[in-house]
């Protein structure tokens, strides 16, 4: 009512506030920044409780852009991909003895800020990486034992990945037209199936399983800008038939409807 322009409304805004709200609106503001004042000095009190934790740098300077990083307690270090200004990105391993950042392979068609989506597997000694991120997504896989780099899928359209180590398959994300969809990849991982399409204007990132491979635990954001965390259960996935989209694929095989999808 305020903000709508018409016959019986004011020309200047804090006018028609005045006669809208029945307050001036510099008394509003007034209230506003008290109330602000008040609610940050709880929080800062608060915080003040509890002693600032000590920061440590691991490195000597700054990576630049980088991604989710994996520890490895074997080798005590830390698996990520970097960009940063004079090389072209790559998988790095970052050791927490000594801070040394050594290049592994470098990551083809990184992003900008988040370089690449990335799913360590320990016992296999592997890590997947995405590649051409501004493209249309493929998937590479970099075997710690050999350091050699192994091309699985030039284009996927999966990100945000996760490795399960149950049974040993790859969960991600899949974007296509403008939907967003959770698939299961086992090896050798060129193909998978949709265990659940999102509605459109629906995001979901962030995949990880809880430690014991029971639970899949994501962030999702709906066409309202609201955010959550959930966490599904992993037996309670209803297997489904549907076909991971690729290039050849085409179209899906079949539009999974919202009623029929696991909850």
């Amino acid at each position: 009512q305020w903000i709508v322009r018409d016959q019986s409304g004011r020309a200047y805004f804090e006018t028609e506030f005045r006669r809208v709200f029945g307050v001036s609106l510099r008394e509003e503001w007034r209230n506003w920044i008290e109330a602000e004042r008040k609610w940050q000095t709880a929080n800062l009190a608060t915080i003040r409780k509890f002693p600032v934790t000590r920061t440590e740098k691991i490195t000597p300077k700054a990576l630049g852009s980088v991604s989710r990083a994996f520890h490895d307690p074997a080798s005590n270090s830390l698996y990520l991909a970097v960009r940063h200004l004079g090389k072209a990105p790559y998988l790095a391993q970052l050791s927490l003895d000594t801070g040394k950042l050594t290049h592994l392979t470098n990551v083809e068609g990184a992003s900008l800020y988040d370089v690449s989506s990335l799913a360590f597997d320990p016992a296999g000694h592997r890590i997947f990486f995405t590649t051409n991120s501004n493209a249309i997504r493929g998937l590479s896989v970099y075997h710690l034992d050999t350091r050699k780099t192994e091309i699985i899928a030039r284009e996927l359209r999966v990100g945000d990945l996760a490795f399960h180590p149950k049974d040993n398959s790859l969960w991600a994300i899949q974007h296509v037209r403008g939907q967003s969809s959770l698939v299961r990849m086992t090896a050798p991982y060129k193909d998978g199936a949709i265990i659940q399409k999102f509605p459109y204007a629906t995001d979901v990132s962030d995949l990880d399983f809880s430690p014991d491979g029971e639970f899949l635990a994501a962030s999702l954001v709906d066409e309202t800008g609201k955010q959550r965390l959930i966490r599904y259960r992993v037996a309670d996935f209803v297997p489904l038939t549907f076909q991971l989209v690729t290039q050849n694929a085409g179209e899906l095989v079949q539009n999974l409807n919202a009623d029929d999808a696991p909850r």
